[in-house]
């Protein structure tokens, strides 16, 4: 008897995640149809919200999604080798800017600009300790400070602790 139960639950079960699948392509179509509207002289107008690229959301996602912030991807890869990947929703235009006020990142301001010194809770300092975090953009090294970075939709920042 147990033996049976066991596996009308393991079929309720089956069942109840084949139920929860993806939407399909005709409600996609009606979802993107419901967005734009038709104006007074007959032309289609299309809403704020589909005017904004959304992105695909990879690992720990850090703020939510509203209309016309940008999301991007930051991957992080520690002193230990470790990575960590996340997607980032914000209204900021620099990568500095926007991970500070997640609270992501920390580091000092100065006549160069902005000196990166802790990122996701972990502080490295170069001058005590010959390691620092370095900023790559898609899979080239950066050339500018954290904070004079422009974000764009979709874009992966890579920070890595490395020597140099």
């Amino acid at each position: 008897m147990k033996k049976i139960i066991s596996l009308l639950m393991i079929f309720a079960t089956i069942f109840a995640f084949a139920a929860c699948g993806g939407k399909d392509e005709a409600e996609t179509t009606a979802a993107k149809n419901a967005d734009s509207q038709t104006t007074a002289s007959g032309e289609d107008a299309v809403s704020n919200e589909a005017l904004v690229e959304t992105i695909e959301p990879k690992g720990t996602v850090i703020g939510s999604y509203d209309p016309g912030e940008t999301g991007f991807y930051v991957k992080i890869i520690n002193k230990a080798g470790e990575a960590f990947d996340y997607t980032i929703y914000t209204d900021q235009t620099k990568l500095g800017p926007a991970l500070l006020s997640k609270s992501f990142i920390d580091g000092e301001e100065t006549d160069n600009g902005f000196v990166l010194k802790t990122v996701n809770g972990e502080t490295h300092n170069y001058e005590t300790e010959g390691y620092a975090w370095r900023v790559y953009v898609g899979e080239e090294l950066s050339d500018k400070t954290v904070d004079a970075i422009d974000l764009e939709s979709g874009a992966t920042y890579t920070f890595k602790v490395e020597t140099y």
